[in-house]
């Protein structure tokens, strides 16, 4: 539990260290992606042929399977590895994209 009192009989130097390690913990650089084919995926422009492929590839789906497959594409989220594992909850599923 949080108490004022416990700050001020901190020494400067405990407080600096904290500050700092606050600092370090927000100065954190996110996640690059690296690997070819999400590089491949969010390289813009993207030529004609690259444009018709994709245009096919999403044209037939409905519009909350296309993001999802949009984003996986680009790296985004990442799809869960088992979702029928038993501690997977499927009460939210349809929360967000019926």
């Amino acid at each position: 539990m949080y108490h004022a009192e416990d700050e001020f009989k901190k020494s400067g130097s405990e407080r600096i260290l904290e500050v700092k390690k606050v600092l370090r913990a927000i100065e954190k650089p996110t996640a690059i992606p690296t690997d070819p084919a999400t590089l491949r995926a969010r390289r813009q422009p993207k030529l004609a042929q690259e444009e018709a492929v994709l245009q096919a590839k999403y044209v037939s789906m409905e519009p909350g399977e296309r993001a999802l497959s949009i984003l996986l594409d680009l790296g985004m989220i990442i799809a869960h590895p088992d979702l029928d594992l038993l501690s997977y909850d499927h009460n939210f599923d349809n929360g967000i994209v019926p």
